[in-house]
């Protein structure tokens, strides 16, 4: 390492005294003493000494950067704009980002699709929708409905009614979105009851079955996002009065779009805290009932207490750059998001 030279001891500046010389009788040097000597500055057991403590230190910094180059990058602080500060926007995240457990492979079992039939698409009874069925965990339905005339209305009325009628069933969300005249999410129990006490419930077949005839609707099987509560527990908030809603819908780019969201939610989970911008559940979509097999990946609602806080958010130095990573990581072809302003029924996933 270069550095600037250090001023010279007293060693080195003080002039040198020539010792005074005896001459003998002739005039000439010597005597018994031998011919006269300068007088050096530094005895050799100091100067060996020096060296010693030199090729000391420069041993140990050898060994530090060279033979431990890991101990010596961690030792090093993290600019907040360095690619690998875990605040920055633009560096990898620097928590692992989980994504949902597939559906393992199931056999096309002809009682499931008989069951299925009951709601969803002809083309969604196999696959995907068939391993729904045998999930352990909660299940939540998330529905989008356009009525075309009042019976539908009517039919879709008495298919609600039936739902919060129903043990191990709870109705979570209920609200009107901007293209929909109908957004509902319902939670089941797990995937029996989803099938054997909803779908293969002999006394609930009409009314399930004019819940299908709806012709503009859309259906998707889901399941609760454990990330929220595990890498973002800022984002988690109380449920109060919100002025307004998020419903966001996402599908992210491959290869590596869920890990840039992830980036973005990082970066911005503190900032929406601080203005009361909270996340009310995410939802992986493990299937579809209704509609185009793996058009969406995830859905998220979120609550804002009011719009002048929201705004705060985008003023921020953060939120441009941070935003950028979202963008990247979903397909804006599909993914959307709406402003929820009436509703009937909200709930806290993680409160």
């Amino acid at each position: 390492m270069s550095g600037k030279r250090g001023k010279r001891s007293s060693f080195d500046t003080d002039e040198e005294e020539v010792p005074q010389i005896i001459l003998n009788e002739n005039d000439s040097a010597g005597g018994d003493y031998g011919p006269p000597k300068r007088r050096t500055c530094c005895s050799p057991l100091l100067i060996i000494l020096m060296v010693v403590v030199v090729l000391t230190a420069v041993g140990f910094l050898v060994y530090y950067f060279v033979f431990q180059p890991d101990e010596a990058v961690k030792s090093l602080p993290t600019s907040p704009t360095s690619p690998t500060s875990p605040t920055s926007p633009t560096s990898p995240t620097s928590k692992t980002t989980p994504s949902p457990t597939p559906l393992s492979p199931t056999p096309v079992d002809p009682s499931s699709k008989l069951a299925l039939e009951n709601l969803c698409s002809d083309e969604n009874t196999e696959g995907k929708m068939q391993s729904v069925l045998n999930l352990e965990e909660e299940i939540i339905i998330i529905e989008a409905v356009n009525f075309r005339n009042n019976n539908e209305e009517m039919a879709f009325g008495l298919y609600e009614q039936l739902l919060t009628d129903m043990d191990d069933v709870e109705v979570l969300f209920q609200m009107e979105l901007p293209d929909w005249d109908m957004g509902l999410f319902t939670k089941f129990k797990n995937g029996q009851v989803f099938r054997d006490d909803f779908l293969n419930n002999d006394e609930m077949q009409s009314i399930v079955s004019s819940r299908k005839q709806i012709q503009n609707s859309k259906m998707w099987a889901t399941t609760l996002s454990s990330d929220v509560p595990a890498m973002y527990p800022e984002l988690i908030g109380p449920t109060g009065s919100p002025d307004r809603l998020l419903f966001h819908g996402i599908t992210f780019t491959e290869p590596n779009g869920r890990e840039k969201v992830a980036i973005f939610d990082e970066a911005t989970k503190e900032l929406k805290s601080e203005n009361n911008y909270f996340t009310l559940g995410w939802f992986d979509v493990a299937a579809t009932c209704i509609g185009e097999e793996d058009k969406y990946d995830q859905f998220r609602i979120e609550s804002m207490r009011s719009i002048a806080e929201y705004a705060n958010v985008f003023s921020d130095e953060i939120w441009v750059p941070a935003s950028k990573q979202r963008t990247e990581g979903s397909d804006l072809t599909v993914s959307f998001t709406d402003f929820v302003k009436d509703w009937t029924k909200i709930s806290n996933m993680y409160n």
